[in-house]
């Protein structure tokens, strides 16, 4: 667990007391990824052994009485220890002021044991204060004060009575706490630290501390946690209008040293305007320590309302009203004089097409919207267009009457019947 270089610190007069299966050492069988460290020393309550996955057993366990238990862990516990794992040394650092070291510490009284007499504690007691403390002010670190319950920001459950088998981690401990950092002042000169680990309540369900490799040193490790964007969930809209739509949505952002950073989150697409389909938004932060995060979340634009097509009669551009024709005067909706202004709008994606459509051949003739025709049913010719004169953009023969077929970009269709009578026999 000691560093190297020219931040290790000098060690002297180490001493152990515990059972030998209480000490030693880890390297990719306990450690990592699973808890964040890859190698180092580890002490236990019960057996270093144990930890090692999968977690197949609630309760496992090893005693290691009659050790006794330790009398700085009673007061970190409140209750009395046993089977005590300690392992001391003396330390010396040449012009620095400082001690840091990364840890990780897990047991097998989560989660039912919490908050109970059975509080296994550790302690880390450096010129004997405990300096296995939590962030801001948050306390020892016992099973207890790093649970489900309290301090869960730095809790990882790993309880079979929760997960089943297999559990998420694949290590023995039914929850462990994160990696997590002692640092502490001291004296110029000699120090002393005791690294010490117990059950409480009982001599019974191991726990464990893991102190990574060459983390020991001299000097300050960053106490810098990344922050944390809150964005949304993935949003669905519909689109207002050709150019898709204005979706506004709020993010957030918090970092342990830092407080509040939503004002400074920076997200890509900039802006609130959104084209129709699929747009992904990150976002990102830094803070003041280098620690970046990012969060995504997806803006899909939809169009699924039908556009509008009409066929508006309009006035024979000569002023003449031609009566109804023969039996369908009155009933039909024919327009006799067959003049027309093909309509097609879309709130939406916007107009992509507005055809007219012979009911009888099929054949159709794309327009614009607004365009005015002059329709004639003539059956057995081939439908046929010519461009009007004066008001009358086109001249259409049909065999049928018509339809009006307006589809939007999206894909949506309407349409509007254009009715006029058969030619007279």
């Amino acid at each position: 667990m000691l560093g190297s270089g020219p931040s290790a610190p000098t060690i002297t007069n180490i001493t152990y007391s515990g059972f030998a299966r209480a000490l030693g050492t880890f390297a990719d069988a306990a450690g990592p990824p699973v808890l964040g460290l890859s190698s180092g020393a580890i002490l236990s309550s019960g057996s270093i052994h144990n930890i090692d996955g999968p977690n197949d057993d609630d309760a496992i366990s090893v005693s290691n009485f009659p050790t006794p238990g330790d009398a700085d862990l009673n007061g970190i516990s409140v209750f009395t220890t046993f089977d005590a794992a300690v392992l001391e040394f003396d330390f010396e650092c040449t012009d620095i002021d400082r001690v840091s070291f990364r840890y990780v510490f897990g047991s097998d009284e989560y989660n039912e044991w919490v908050n109970t007499n059975f509080n296994d504690p550790f302690g880390f007691f450096l010129n004997g204060a405990n300096i296995a403390l939590l962030p801001g002010g948050g306390g020892p670190v016992s099973v207890t004060n790093v649970s489900l319950v309290n301090n869960s920001a730095f809790f990882i459950n790993n309880d079979i009575t929760d997960f089943g088998i297999p559990t998420p981690h694949d290590v023995q401990a039914d929850g462990f706490t994160v990696v997590l950092i002692a640092e502490a002042p001291i004296n110029a000169g000699v120090n002393h630290i005791k690294l010490a680990i117990a059950d409480a309540g009982d001599t019974i369900l191991d726990s464990w501390v893991m102190i990574e490799g060459g983390s020991f040193n001299c000097g300050s490790i960053s106490q810098n946690t990344p922050p944390e964007i809150t964005v949304p969930n993935d949003i669905e809209v519909e689109a207002t209008g050709p150019g898709g739509a204005t979706v506004p949505y709020d993010t957030s952002a918090t970092d342990a040293e830092d407080g509040d950073l939503s004002d400074d989150v920076v997200c890509v697409p900039a802006g609130n305007d959104f084209a129709l389909g699929v747009t992904e938004v990150t976002c990102t932060l830094e803070d003041s320590e280098g620690e970046s995060a990012t969060a995504n979340f997806e803006v899909t634009v939809v169009d699924t309302t039908d556009p509008v097509a009409t066929c508006d009669e309009t006035v024979n551009p000569s002023g003449k009203n031609v009566p109804k024709a023969g039996k369908n005067a009155g009933k039909s909706g024919q327009n006799p004089d067959g003049y027309y202004v093909l309509g097609g709008t879309d709130g939406g994606s916007g107009v992509a097409s507005v055809e007219l459509i012979d009911d009888v051949s099929g054949a159709a003739f794309t327009f614009a919207a607004g365009t005015s025709i002059k329709l004639t049913q003539a059956p057995g010719v081939t439908p046929n267009i010519k461009p009007g004169a004066g008001d009358t953009d086109w001249k259409v023969k049909f065999n049928g009457d018509g339809t009006v077929l307006v589809t939007d970009v999206a894909g949506n269709t309407a349409t509007a019947a254009c009715l006029v009578p058969k030619p007279p026999k």
